[in-house]
């Protein structure tokens, strides 16, 4: 894991720009910088840098790394990256799985190392295969290389996503990238804002690839790669996709995928500093700690747990991790490590959502950034079990959009009687009804519509009316007739004759795995230079499960059958009956103490008009709606919240009014 930038100019580019590019993005690399200054003749030598007092001068392409050593701690792993003859230069960030068989293979081939990292099959594939290689390699990536004989920079993202890689095009037609936005800004992207990246923010809490809230800045999706030639013409090519192509029967399916399980753990512990885990005493992260736990035995493995306060947990519904995780820490011989949380969260968010670059508007990621704190002190790598409820089919709104279907086939007098006693339970505050109620409205507000357009509503939080009335009339006019769900329906397109549930699967493993999951996971831990390695979404693991039929994936209501058979006898029968609880935060009792100051001074009339994106008088009704209990409104609280902290971080130019250091 590793901050990764390169500027791409049509005539020269200075290696200053490279400096402040990675020194922006330190954090993410603390062991070691470097920028190489490459020439646009092939027969001039590339100059490389370890420290910005050296001044290599300049080029038409500038490459620069910040390093988080994990395999091959030696001065050889240092990027950039070249091959033999100095053609192929590369930084990348993130880890390359199966780079012990490439090696093989290329020096089969008559190539030479001179490092024992997995960084370096990529630089030796290019040179062996060219793009091919990105069909042979299988890992978590994002790099940036540049090939001197064909004078082209590429830009990849592994398949789904697990690396970020942003890009923009400057003012004179430079093209600068980097694994974070605010390394775009100090290459000399603009900043400014996007009025249609910040309606799909508020109709999804976060923005789908390739947009961003950014005007001008782009995301590489997943699976893809971006070619930029000399004359800064550009080229995008879909390497991979989710196929599916189920095959009947269960046959061994069920030892299949926990043969591919275990690999995926295994290859994934590789390292040369210590890994740990995240651990919620869900199914996912259990199933993870057991796998390394088994593999490493007499070793101890170590995970980190987060729970939140009493206070905190009495304005929300959330499943006590804590309990689950301490049974199966007091039976297992594990290292168990849990922190309640009782954070000073009006110093801490501002840094989350700096540390973000975009508005993320998922509670969440504060427990990440806090477990990667935490463990920083001791661990570099940690073993996560995000991606598990796209790959395997474990989200609630799965089973949602299957009671949807069965009450779409009531009659309509029953179904009538049922909306209105859903509308008579209570929708808003604490407890399990008010839970209850909320989910029941929700759906039976939606049941009629047919799939996608009912699955699509449970994924929305400002829906089309509500954007309409929140808006004030500039900023309406600004987003104009810009469609918020088009990237999503464009994806559920290409999967029209897919059955419904794998339809939804591949629009989360498109959308929100890669936009909001992986990302956020990837810079709060970053923020703290972790790298979070993720094996239930390794390609093994996802090979078997494209291949499973969606009834092997849930059966009548019951989500997750073949994982949870998988990982019988690894995964203790309490936590394998254990609800399915999402890894999330007490975000309702933050807004109703912690954060409340905040909340009424960055969400109030005068705030509100001086931004003058918002009507003061609907943002006032989210905030009386909330806090009287009348209606559930946290979340899109915690959103404008998010995208005000974003704002003034980013756009105004006064990010010195909130200390933004870790």
């Amino acid at each position: 894991m590793c901050g990764i930038a390169a500027v791409v100019s049509r005539t020269t580019a200075g290696s200053d720009d490279g400096w402040a590019m990675i020194e922006s993005i330190r954090h993410r690399g603390p062991d070691g910088l470097g920028v190489a200054v490459i020439p646009a003749d092939p027969a001039v030598s590339v100059a490389v840098a370890k420290d910005r007092s050296e001044r290599p001068g300049s080029g038409r392409v500038v490459l620069a790394h910040a390093r988080l050593a994990i395999i091959d701690l030696s001065p050889a792993g240092f990027q950039p990256m070249t091959n033999e003859d100095g053609r192929v230069w590369l930084v990348i960030n993130g880890e390359i799985f199966n780079f012990r068989e490439l090696r093989v293979e290329l020096e089969g081939l008559g190539h030479r190392f001179r490092s024992q990292s997995d960084s370096e099959v990529l630089v030796h594939g290019w040179e062996e295969w060219g793009e091919q290689v990105l069909e042979r390699i299988r890992g978590m990536f994002a790099f940036i290389l540049h090939d001197r004989e064909a004078d082209v920079t590429v830009l990849a993202r592994d398949r789904l996503g697990v690396k970020p890689l942003y890009f923009a095009t400057r003012s004179d037609g430079a093209v600068v990238a980097a694994s974070e936005i605010k390394a775009l800004l100090a290459g000399g992207a603009p900043a400014s804002l996007d009025p249609a990246g910040v309606d799909a923010f508020l109709r999804w809490l976060w923005v789908p690839d390739p947009q961003t809230a950014f005007a001008g800045i782009e995301k590489l999706e997943p699976g893809h790669m971006l070619a930029v030639d000399a004359q800064g013409n550009r080229r995008l090519r879909q390497y991979w996709d989710l196929e599916y192509e189920p095959m009947e029967g269960d046959g061994d399916r069920v030892e299949e995928l926990r043969a591919a399980l275990e690999s995926a753990v295994s290859r994934q512990l590789v390292a040369d500093v210590p890994v740990g885990a995240f651990f919620s005493g869900g199914v996912d992260s259990t199933a993870i700690v057991e796998l390394m736990r088994r593999r490493r035995s007499p070793d101890v493995t170590t995970c980190f747990t987060i729970g939140f306060s009493q206070r905190d947990l009495a304005h929300d519904v959330l499943g006590d991790d804590l309990e689950f995780a301490r049974r199966y820490a007091a039976r297992q011989h594990i290292d168990y490590r849990e922190w309640v949380l009782e954070p000073a969260l009006a110093d801490v968010l501002p840094k989350v959502v700096w540390h973000l670059d975009e508005p993320i508007a998922d509670p969440a990621a504060l427990s990440a950034y806090h477990i990667s704190r935490a463990a920083s002190a001791d661990f570099t790598v940690l073993l996560s079990g995000m991606g598990g409820d796209e790959i395997f089919g474990g989200y609630p709104r799965y089973r949602a959009a299957e009671l949807a279907r069965r009450l779409r086939r009531l009659p309509r007098p029953l179904q009538r009687a049922l909306r209105s006693a859903a509308f008579r339970l209570p929708g808003a505050g604490a407890g399990r009804l008010s839970t209850l109620g909320r989910n029941a409205q929700k759906l039976l507000a939606q049941a009629q519509s047919p799939f996608p357009d009912d699955y699509l509503s449970f994924l929305t939080y400002f829906d089309d009316q509500a954007r309409a009335g929140l808006y004030a009339p500039e900023f309406a006019a600004a987003v104009g007739a810009s469609d918020a769900g088009a990237r999503h329906r464009e994806h559920l397109a290409s999967q029209a004759g897919e059955h419904w549930l794998h339809q939804a699967m591949y629009l989360d493993a498109k959308t929100f795995l890669p936009a909001l999951n992986l990302t956020y996971m990837d810079k709060m831990s970053m923020a703290h230079s972790i790298e979070v390695r993720v094996p239930l979404i390794d390609e093994l693991v996802v090979d078997v499960m494209r291949r499973t039929p969606p009834e092997a994936k849930m059966t009548g209501l019951q989500t997750k059958v073949l994982f949870k058979r998988a990982v019988e006898g690894i995964v203790p029968p309490e936590i394998l009956a254990r609800p399915k609880v999402g890894f999330s935060a007490p975000v309702r009792g933050w807004l109703a103490h912690e954060l409340r100051p905040m909340v009424d001074d960055l969400l109030s009339p005068a705030s509100i008009k001086r931004r003058g994106l918002f009507d003061p008088r609907a943002v006032a009704k989210l905030l009386y709606d909330f806090r009287s209990g009348r209606r559930d409104t946290a979340l899109q609280i915690w959103q404008l919240l998010t995208l005000e902290l974003w704002h003034e971080a980013f756009l105004d130019g006064n990010a010195s009014r909130r200390a933004l250091a870790v």
